[in-house]
């Protein structure tokens, strides 16, 4: 469905209705389109990564626990050396 940007302005509400319902709408400026409007959908990128192929599965589900590192320096001695 194509609409343009002062029928969006007026009628906003209507259009995220039919949005969020799954349609997809292209804002058209002079009868140019510049923007597509849809649903968001939350979904999780590594998920998706995986499903696509381009991330691969964890070949094992738990971690071990980390163990803390004690230093007699500060973060920022350590951080300026690394700078040098």
């Amino acid at each position: 469905m194509n609409v343009g940007v002062r029928d969006l302005k007026t009628n906003l509400s209507a259009y995220l209705k039919q949005a969020i319902a799954g349609q997809d709408i292209v804002v058209t400026d002079h009868g140019r389109p510049i923007v597509r409007l849809s649903a968001y959908v939350a979904d999780n990128g590594i998920d998706r990564g995986i499903a696509e192929g381009w991330i691969e599965a964890p070949r094992r589900s738990r971690l071990p626990p980390a163990s803390p590192a004690r230093s007699d320096r500060s973060s920022l001695d350590v951080l300026a050396e690394d700078r040098g």
